[in-house]
């Protein structure tokens, strides 16, 4: 089973959803995961390796192909350059709403270095969502 944490326009309700995740009926389960939340001048956001907590989903697909389609959304190829990526993609903890340990997931996030070449700016929450009428899933 292809477990990733989504945080940004890939969550239930956001703009990639239905595109890159419905068709393939994941699993979808409130999920949080170490890091802090920047807003991106294009609209979306970036994950950094930083002290604080961001909420998200854990994706459970039963088709591994869609890691694939995934990295192609992300502008993320396997052992290209970490430089000419825009996301890395790694292995990250995951944890449930209490802090304990969910399970292990795929999750897209950037380095500082890049949302800073990218001009991001801090995001204010923990929560991401670019639709402000957001029902929880």
């Amino acid at each position: 089973m292809l477990k990733v944490f989504v945080y940004g326009t890939l969550q239930p309700g956001e703009a990639n959803f239905p595109r890159y995740c419905a068709p393939y009926h994941p699993h979808i389960e409130k999920a949080f995961i170490p890091g802090k939340l920047y807003q991106l001048p294009v609209g979306y956001p970036a994950l950094t390796p930083e002290p604080g907590w961001v909420e998200g989903c854990l994706l459970r697909f039963r088709d591994p192909n869609v890691l694939g389609k995934l990295d192609v959304l992300e502008d993320y190829q396997p052992g290209r350059s970490p430089s000419l990526n825009e996301y890395q993609r790694r292995q990250a903890p995951v944890y449930t709403e209490t802090k304990t340990i969910l399970t292990e997931a795929w999750v897209y996030g950037m380095t500082p270095e890049k949302v800073a070449q990218l001009g991001g700016t801090p995001f204010s929450g923990s929560r991401w969502t670019a639709n402000q009428n957001f029902s929880n899933f």
